[in-house]
């Protein structure tokens, strides 16, 4: 085949990636790869192809394949990075975005994507440098000061993480996780006033996001701590019951729920929430707590001191 003829291919090939016909793109790639076996940008663009494809395995392969015949393109190795963070093997993940990084330290998507990773490990510290260097290169990157928002939150920096969770909503105002995370942030620094708007329009944004709905059910919670109002601990029962909708064994929105309905003085709704969590989790001391609370509300002192005792029992075990 002349080199004329393969070009022809690849380009019919990439057409059809583009227009997401995949199987005629992998087709075009196969006849290119049959008659030669060099073509580094044919087994990187069927790789592209598989992974599209969820076949995570053999792209992976033709990605090795790929930057075995180009070792030189950071391209290949962060797309087999991405493919890798698809498939769960984060340490590969890592590697490959390092890898990608030293070929083209200047590209910010892939400091973003290697800040991810180092995020979800913890490395909180290795991920805000990440993404300020990633804002340095691209100052208007939503997804650069998201990173570091998250990151600066989960150090308990809340401050910075407010101003660069504002900066991600000014650049993207439909980005429904940094509402939310800038509402956590105002949640933790217990002002209730700022916290509740972001997570009204968290929810506004994406309605099945559980955890926006825990979030502004502990808002209203504090709210009341510090203003009450009237309506503030069923709005917390609706937004603690709409997290349970979506995740029904979550222990902590049952103990929250229960804490919400014994505040009202529905004592016998509260200790069917803290049963349902005791159900979830036998070993949650806080709970035996809890229902002893209720229990005692309802004139059951015999049930109340059971649930003593035992909680008694899980904590002096887990001491």
């Amino acid at each position: 085949m002349s080199d004329q003829e393969c070009e022809y291919l690849y380009e019919r090939g990439v057409e059809a990636l583009e227009s997401g016909d995949l199987d005629a793109a992998i087709r075009e790639f196969n006849e290119i790869i049959r008659l030669n076996r060099e073509h580094a940008g044919a087994f990187f663009q069927r790789g592209v192809a598989r992974s599209r494809k969820r076949e995570l395995e053999i792209a992976i392969e033709d990605l090795g394949v790929a930057i075995r015949l180009d070792p030189r393109n950071p391209q290949v190795y962060r797309e087999r990075g991405r493919v890798y963070l698809s498939a769960g093997n984060l340490d590969a993940a890592l590697q490959d975005f390092n890898g990608a990084i030293r070929l083209q330290p200047g590209h910010g998507a892939t400091l973003v994507e290697r800040g991810m990773i180092l995020l979800g490990r913890g490395s909180l510290n290795e991920a805000i440098l990440d993404a300020s260097e990633a804002i340095r290169l691209d100052p208007a990157s939503p997804a650069a000061y998201l990173l570091r928002g998250e990151a600066f939150l989960n150090k308990g920096a809340l401050e910075a993480a407010i101003r660069d969770l504002g900066e991600v909503i000014r650049l993207d105002p439909a980005q429904a996780r940094a509402y939310l995370l800038r509402g956590k942030a105002h949640l933790q620094r217990k002002a209730p006033a700022e916290a509740i708007p972001d997570l009204n329009q968290a929810i506004k944004l994406d309605p099945a996001n559980a955890e926006a709905h825990f979030l502004r059910g502990n808002a209203y919670l504090v709210r009341r701590e510090v203003t009450p109002q009237w309506d503030d601990l069923q709005a917390a029962i609706w937004d603690f019951s709409e997290f349970i909708r979506l995740n029904p064994r979550s222990t902590a929105a049952h103990l929250a729920r229960g804490m919400a309905h014994h505040l009202r003085g529905d004592h016998l709704l509260a200790v069917r929430d803290f049963s349902e969590a005791i159900r979830l989790d036998p070993a949650q001391a806080r709970a035996f707590r809890f229902r002893a609370d209720a229990y005692e509300a309802l004139g059951e002192q015999e049930s109340a001191g059971r649930d003593r005792t035992e909680a008694a029992r899980l904590e002096q075990a887990g001491k």
